[in-house]
């Protein structure tokens, strides 16, 4: 066998002269690529980002590309085509496979794409297309690390230009870190060729002092030179990675209209309190003010804390919010950022936000707004974790037992008439003064019907109730909320309104202070990793833990993404591919293509192949790296005239032929081992001929068949 290898590469070294470079004539050469499209024609398709997407590949492709068409599925085969190409980009679409149009899910699809990469074709996933990776489509990557950034909302105005970043972790050569082994500088790949570029800090209108420490390059892809509005469809479907360690997560602190630089003179004792412990996590910690929204981005931040706890606050119709945390541009800021996966942490009057940004309707608001004052008492005052306790015994599907949840681990519990409960607010000696601010949830007042409120109110808004007051036993109240993602709202928000949870009491010593702490961390920790990948790489930086845990490499995230927060564009690498490493002609020949098996994902936003009012000054750029991966997952060929036969090693007479749709022999000793492969180095099959016959194959164009040793290159047709 090592001889027939030795052959084949020997073989190939021949064959690469077949191969020729852009710089000869195009009638030499030839590429095989495809896409598969959801109707009949490119007219019918019913997606206008996906027409202009089948027009795009139609014209830049038009001789060597094919366009297939449900009824032509049976046509996805390699090597027939080396690369295929599917775009998925609709309103509405839902996540996951189920949830794609039919012409994408049906399972002559699914099948054909399975065979079709296995077998050794590229693919090109773009969009919703993304989550074809997984076990319900080609079975390339664990369903552990499906996207967990998905947005398929309609169109927005934006002023920004979004952009594409291929300086990964760009901020390690900065002098705050230093640490340029965990750069990885991706502008010299294939799919950038050609790609006009910019500096980072140009990329935002309003410009960041944050980002502008250090400046990198980044690829715009859509918007205006001048930052006026364009409509865009925010269409992700990406992987937000999340840091692991606790002293890495990024924690953001919204203080509204309070001063940032005077924590001091702060009016609100409760949230001046907040800041302060803030301050002392081991975590970084950032504090917003109402002049720093742009800062609000889910890459920037890990989790967002939002903690309102003052006196003398005014009902203005259901809400009590201050100006700062209701006004337009701050509830635009932190509903994009849940919509795109940031998580939030809602306490005291802060959890009427989750209604201002849609999460849940206005008429679902919490109801229960106390605004007193407040006053002295010697008594505890607890939360309980068992949630629906009068059913524990009757209807225990239904009985919650959430002491064990992320957010109340090493409190101290106590026990209060045979139940274990967490003590929040006591006078560690005497009295102390508790302010009767609460806004949660009676569920009594909502409107619901027969049955479990809780289950219904569970049901209803996709969430978790994790806490009452203390002392409930049955369905009446919510008072600590876990909003679950959703396909609308990707980040996960919990929502703490309990007027037991105080930073810091106005008078007296709280005894049980050390729960408020440790539940404060253990909810914004919580919310920092809810969204991270379960990795098994131990490595220095998430990038790299996805990349060995997925087979695959970054090549691009947000423009805004100078750490290592995201990947938008991943390339999954082949389990194995043949490499010419002692020829250096071979070694040349297409090198700057994809091996054969090798999947490119791009599930960014900002990648839009159609725009209403054509006014994007970027869209040359969006078009050219669609080519650009399209074109570097499509190796070379070279046309050949007639049936070439080359002899490679001496003393044997067979002849071995290329015919239609399969090899003619003659002159063969009975009983001799045939072995057909593709020129990089692929099995097609092998077989025992006897002296002459007709083998028929599934391949097509320049393949080597090794005869009883022997090595022939021919041309299937």
């Amino acid at each position: 066998m090592k001889t027939y290898l030795k052959n084949i590469f020997t073989l190939c070294a021949l064959l690469t002269t077949l191969f020729l470079p852009r710089s000869m004539s195009a009638q030499d050469m030839w590429q095989s690529m495809a896409m598969y499209i959801s109707a009949e024609s490119i007219d019918a398709i019913e997606s206008e980002q996906e027409r202009a997407a089948a027009q795009l590949f139609q014209k830049t492709f038009s001789r060597d590309g094919k366009i297939i068409t449900p009824s032509q599925i049976s046509k996805i085969k390699y090597p027939d085509f080396d690369c295929l190409w599917i775009h998925i980009d609709r309103e509405s679409i839902g996540a996951g496979v189920a949830s794609l149009p039919e012409a994408f899910r049906s399972e002559e699809f699914i099948q054909a794409i399975r065979r079709f990469h296995k077998d050794g074709g590229n693919l090109y996933l773009s969009k919703f297309a993304v989550q074809l990776l997984f076990s319900d489509g080609i079975e390339r990557v664990n369903d552990i690390f499906r996207p967990n950034i998905f947005s398929d909302g309609q169109d927005v105005e934006k002023e920004d230009i979004w952009s594409i970043n291929p300086e990964i972790g760009a901020r390690m050569l900065s002098p705050a870190f230093n640490t340029p082994e965990q750069y990885y500088d991706h502008r010299g790949h294939a799919i950038y060729n050609g790609l006009a570029s910019m500096e980072s800090t140009k990329w935002t209108k309003v410009l960041d002092p944050v980002y502008n420490r250090y400046v990198y390059n980044v690829y715009p892809m859509q918007g205006r030179s001048d930052f006026s509005k364009i409509k865009r469809e925010d269409h992700n479907c990406m992987w937000r990675l999340a840091n692991k360690e606790t002293e890495n997560l990024k924690i953001g602190l919204y203080i509204g209209d309070n001063n940032k630089f005077d924590i001091d003179n702060i009016a609100y004792p409760q949230e001046k309190a907040a800041i302060k412990f803030a301050q002392t996590f081991q975590a970084n910690v950032e504090l917003i003010t109402k002049d720093d929204l742009v800062r609000i981005d889910p890459n920037n931040f890990d989790c967002i804390w939002i903690h309102i706890d003052r006196n003398n606050l005014q009902k203005e119709g259901k809400l009590c919010l201050p100006e700062a945390f209701r006004s337009t541009e701050f509830i635009e800021k932190i509903k994009s950022y849940a919509e795109a996966g940031g998580n939030l942490y809602l306490s005291k009057y802060a959890t009427q936000l989750v209604t201002l940004i849609g999460r849940m309707e206005e008429k679902y608001a919490p109801n229960i707004i106390g605004l007193g004052e407040g006053g002295k008492g010697s008594d505890i005052w607890d939360l309980t974790a068992q949630v629906n306790y009068n059913w524990r015994e009757s209807d225990p599907e239904i009985f919650h037992d959430r002491r064990f949840h992320d957010i109340y681990l090493g409190m101290t519990s106590r026990d209060v008439d045979g139940r274990s409960v967490f003590p929040i607010l006591g006078p560690a000696d005497g009295e102390i003064w508790r302010e009767d601010h609460n806004c949660m949830w009676d569920l009594n007042a909502l409107g619901y019907g027969e049955g479990n409120k809780v289950e219904q109110f569970r049901q209803q808004h996709t969430l978790r109730v994790l806490g009452q007051w203390g002392h409930v036993t049955d369905d009446a109240v919510a008072a600590i909320v876990e909003f679950r993602p959703t396909s609308f709202f990707h980040g996960r928000i919990i929502a703490n309104g309990l007027a037991a949870y105080e930073i810091c009491p106005r008078e007296g010593v709280n005894a049980y202070q050390e729960n408020v702490e440790l539940f404060t961390k253990n909810i914004l920790k919580y919310l920092s990793k809810s969204s991270d990948f379960k990795f098994t790489s131990q490595h220095p930086n998430n990038i790299l833990r996805f990349e060995d845990d997925t087979r695959s490499t970054v090549l691009g995230t947000w423009a805004q993404d100078w750490d290592h927060q995201a990947a938008a564009i991943v390339e999954f690498k082949p389990a194995s591919a043949v490499t010419y490493a002692d020829n250096n002609s071979a070694d040349n020949l297409n090198s700057d293509k994809a091996p054969a098996g090798t999947v490119i994902a791009n599930g960014i936003a900002c990648v839009q192949l159609y725009h209403k009012d054509n006014n994007n000054d970027y869209q040359g750029n969006a078009d050219k790296l669609t080519t650009n991966i399209i074109d570097y997952l499509s190796p070379w060929h070279r046309t050949l005239t007639g049936i070439e036969i080359e002899n490679v090693t001496s003393g044997r007479e067979a002849i071995v032929q290329g015919a239609n749709s399969g090899i003619n022999y003659t002159n063969l000793p009975d009983g001799c081992e045939m072995q057909v492969f593709t020129p990089d180095g692929r099995m097609v099959c092998s077989f025992i001929a006897t002296s002459e016959g007709f083998h028929p194959l599934s391949v097509k164009g320049p393949i080597v068949v090794i005869a009883c040793g022997q090595a022939h290159k021919i041309i299937i047709r």
